[in-house]
């Protein structure tokens, strides 16, 4: 447990709320791939759709950056739409998996695109409705 919480292996932001109860984590965990990390964040319910999930993820984005990171990765269901407008909406590129309901995005870092594909759930612009 302790290798969860060593900085060669990622970070975890904390927010927490005035009482000191937690309102979101969001997590930055490096994969096999150089270059390359996972994104994961949870919101507490109360707390969705109020720009705590976008402010921490910009944040993991910048951090990513300095730590010389080239793409971010992120796997969420396709219908968690407010996830993948928030991703798509920072340059991630949608991608359907092998698995039914399962998308991956793609944030590239370092200013290159990475190749466009067929959002998984229908266009995105569908996916904004």
């Amino acid at each position: 447990m302790e290798s969860f919480g060593d900085p060669a292996h990622g970070l975890t932001l904390v927010a927490e709320g005035p009482d000191g109860s937690l309102l979101a984590l969001a997590h930055l965990i490096h994969v096999l791939d150089p270059g390359v990390a996972e994104l994961a964040f949870l919101v507490e319910d109360a707390w969705q759709g109020r720009g705590l999930g976008r402010a921490l993820t910009e944040l993991l984005v910048v951090l990513g950056r300095e730590r010389g990171l080239v793409e971010l990765r992120a796997t969420t269901l396709t219908e968690n739409r407010r996830t993948l407008r928030l991703l798509a909406s920072l340059g991630g590129r949608v991608r359907r998996t092998g698995e039914p309901g399962v998308a991956e995005v793609r944030l590239r870092l370092d200013g290159r695109g990475t190749a466009p594909s067929a959002p998984a759930g229908g266009s995105l612009a569908r996916q904004r409705a």
